[in-house]
């Protein structure tokens, strides 16, 4: 499966991560049993997972990361994937009838598309917590 979600980067490392609701801290995520040393505790919601507690300001970077298929020239939202298809999702009902999904609510498609039909893959990270352009007011989401 290709990465979506919260990530941040600390010590030049990119970590899984959450904001710990009414405050500025952090918690990172990470499936590595060697990151005990670096004061990581164990998870105790999900085997084998270790989370640190951090504050925003420790952190070089955040980014919430999203997945787009460019299939028939449309770039159009990935939700799921499965062994040779992708989930596509999009609200855009012009994209859904070229790409052939099926209308799930009065303003959503979505459909099941092999991977062979499609074009490009595409990553975007958007910056959140307050990380981006100087320029922009910050995503605290």
């Amino acid at each position: 499966m290709r990465k979506s979600g919260y990530y941040v980067t600390y010590n030049n490392k990119e970590y899984r991560a959450s904001r710990v609701p009414n405050t500025e801290e952090i918690k990172i995520f990470s499936m590595d049993k060697d990151e005990k040393k670096n004061s990581f505790k164990r998870d105790w919601l999900i085997k084998g997972r270790y989370f640190k507690q951090l504050l925003i300001t420790d952190l070089q970077d955040a980014y919430y990361v999203h997945n787009y298929a460019v299939c028939k020239g449309e770039k159009i939202k990935i939700s799921g994937q499965k062994e040779d298809r992708y989930l596509l999702s999009t609200r855009n009902p012009e994209a859904a009838k070229k790409v052939n999904l099926e209308k799930i609510s009065p303003s959503e498609y979505e459909g099941w598309v092999r991977k062979s039909e499609i074009d490009e893959l595409v990553e975007v990270k958007e910056p959140v917590w307050g990380f981006g352009k100087k320029d922009e007011p910050p995503n605290m989401e």
